[in-house]
This record gives structure tokens, C-alpha cells and sequence, in this order.
């Protein structure tokens, strides 16, 4: 019998614990240093501080903003621990990723970070917290020689590549397609921040487009983007067109300047199939279907003049 009052003991003192167990904290800080500038990748270092042990994987309920693109955390976060007051903590760290797509000052409104904790790691149920973050304000400034009513890339890495399957060249005949195939890349942005490929379809070129392939890589060295976008230019009919160039601008902050590249237009003469010979019974048809009123008249007028000379 002494043992359901040490049964009982021990769980209103875990549940007492419990109560007790301090609450969880999140700080939340620009990591980026110096001038930000539109489309510039820009590190919000979230840290949260628990005093127990992480269980399963935060989640993150980031605002949607029109003028601004967040990114949430991706790969795993760098664990530590920390003493507050003589309470053992233990820290996540995590960085969101913001892109301003235009000049001027913005506020990334709180939000909320849920994620579980448990007070031991041979705890069976974990507890859940939620924690909100102070609100964040940045200041984009457009960079120099770049309009601010396009969407401008901001990256010290990028670098665009083109390729074609076959080449486009001076003669084409109906049918035939050429496969462009467009690669961007950048240590410090996300594929999903590249811009999309302008529209060029015109004439007798049809323009198809595939779903861009967007890839994000994480090391040690941090998350580089990756975007693969393919357009098919198809020629349906004969005639002069041209597959026109397209050329990228963007701003390299580490040099200050304006860096681009051009990628040149191709003009293809589309010949179009020689018309195959009519059939001879058609051929015949269409002459009767063409000539008949006349062949009709001249046979009435000859037998008209035959019939006068006979009478007379």
C-alpha cells in the first residue's frame, strides 16, 4: 500500500515541474551588415532559447508581404546552450531569408514560431511552446543605373548561362523546334528569387514554355540558389522570324557597379514545303468547274451558225 503514495508523490511532482518549467524565449536580429539594397539577400538570425531539449522541427508562420519575399529557414540549425540567471537554456539558431523587391522602408510584422520541448531527454511527452517575434524593420535603397519599376537582383555570385538544343540556324523548315535552356546560380540568393524569362513569342514561332526547375543547395559555406528555365521556339509556318536575345542586368555590391549579359537574337529564314501537284482527275475537275460556261457558250454558237447555214 506505501507505494501509491510514492507513485502519487512522484507524479504531482513532475507535474509541479512542469508548471515551473521556465518559459521560452526568441530573439530575432538583422544579421546583414551595411547597405541593403533591393533584391539584396537579407539574414534574419532567429535565435530560440528553451530550457529543456528540442523536440521535432520548428515551424515557422512567416507573413506574406506583396513588396517582400521571406524565405523560411532550411537545412538544420546550429544547437547550442546558454545560462540565464543560473537556468540552464538550450539554443537554436536560424536564419530567415528576406529579398525587398523595391526601394523604401519595410516592417516585417511579429510572428509566431511553434515548435516542442521536452524537460529531459527520457521525457515520454514533449511540451509545447510558442514564442512571437519583435517586429522588423529594414530600409532597401535602389541601386545606381537599374530602374526600381523592374525586378531588380542584387548578388556578388551570379552567374547566367545559355545553351541551345540544336543551335537556331539561318534556315528552319515547319516543325522544327529549338530547346533554349537557361541556368542561374548565386551563393547568396534562393532560386525562387531569379526573375522569370520575358515572353518572346512572335511571327511564325511559337513559343512553349516548361515549368522552371528551382533547387536550393545547403552547406557549410551556406544556401546557394538554383533555377533551370527550358523554352521550346517551334516555327509552324514559312517566313522570315527571329528568336530575340535577352539580356540580364543586375547589381554586384561587392564592386559597386551595374554587371550584365547579353544573349545575342537569332534570325531564321523558315522555308515553307513546296505545294505537291494537283491530281489529274482533280486537275481535270477544277479546268471543267472553271471553263464550263465558256465551253457551254461556244458549243451553242457553233451549232447555232451550222444550223443557219444548213437552213439557208
Amino acid at each position: 500500500m506505501k507505494a501509491v503514495p510514492i507513485i502519487l508523490s512522484a507524479l504531482l511532482m513532475g507535474i509541479s515541474t512542469a508548471q515551473e518549467m521556465p518559459s521560452s524565449i526568441v530573439r530575432s536580429s538583422i544579421s546583414s551588415k551595411g547597405t541593403i539594397w533591393t533584391g539584396q539577400r537579407v539574414d534574419l538570425g532567429i535565435d530560440l532559447v528553451a530550457p529543456g531539449y528540442f523536440s521535432g522541427t520548428a515551424v515557422f508562420d512567416l507573413p506574406s508581404l506583396p513588396d517582400v519575399l521571406i524565405v523560411p529557414p532550411s537545412g538544420s540549425p546550429t544547437v547550442g546552450t546558454e545560462n540565464i540567471g543560473g537556468q540552464d537554456y538550450v539554443t537554436q539558431h536560424h536564419t530567415v531569408t528576406i529579398y525587398p523587391r523595391r526601394p523604401g522602408a519595410f516592417e516585417i510584422p511579429p510572428f509566431t514560431i511553434r515548435f516542442a520541448i521536452k524537460p529531459d531527454p527520457l521525457a515520454h511527452d514533449p511540451v509545447d511552446q510558442m514564442v512571437k517575434t519583435d517586429a522588423i524593420r529594414i530600409e532597401a535603397k535602389q541601386p545606381p543605373g537599374l530602374p526600381a519599376d523592374g525586378m531588380t537582383i542584387t548578388s556578388a555570385s551570379l552567374t547566367v548561362e545559355e545553351s541551345w538544343q540544336p543551335v537556331p540556324g539561318h534556315e528552319a523548315k515547319p516543325g522544327d523546334a529549338f530547346i533554349r535552356t537557361i541556368k542561374w546560380h548565386a551563393r547568396d540568393m534562393t532560386g525562387i528569387a531569379f526573375p522569370p524569362i520575358p515572353d518572346q513569342s512572335s511571327g511564325p514561332i511559337a513559343l512553349y514554355r516548361s515549368e522552371p526547375e528551382v533547387v536550393d543547395e545547403t552547406s557549410r559555406d551556406g544556401t546557394s540558389g538554383n533555377r533551370t528555365d527550358k523554352l521550346t521556339y517551334v516555327c509552324k509556318a514559312g517566313g522570315n522570324a527571329s528568336i530575340p536575345g535577352i539580356t540580364f542586368r543586375w547589381w554586384d555590391p561587392t564592386v559597386s557597379a551595374v554587371k550584365q549579359v547579353i544573349f545575342p537574337p537569332h534570325d531564321i529564314h523558315i522555308i515553307a514545303p513546296p505545294i505537291p501537284p494537283e491530281p489529274p482527275l482533280r486537275r481535270a475537275w477544277n479546268f471543267l468547274r472553271h471553263h464550263v460556261v465558256p465551253i457551254i457558250t461556244s458549243i451553242a454558237v457553233a451549232a447555232a451558225l451550222a444550223t443557219a447555214r444548213y437552213l439557208s
